[in-house]
């Protein structure tokens, strides 16, 4: 059970860890939206 459980936190900080990537390269992409429509 106990194994069972840990190995289930190890998915789900998986999934957290590429969910906040992602969540990153988007906030990157936005900011970089922002500075391209800063120079026109």
């Amino acid at each position: 059970m106990g194994d069972l459980y840990g190995r289930n936190m190890d998915f789900v900080l998986e999934v957290c860890l590429k969910y906040l990537k992602g969540k990153d390269r988007v906030q990157n992409a936005v900011i970089q939206i922002l500075r391209i429509s800063q120079l026109f």
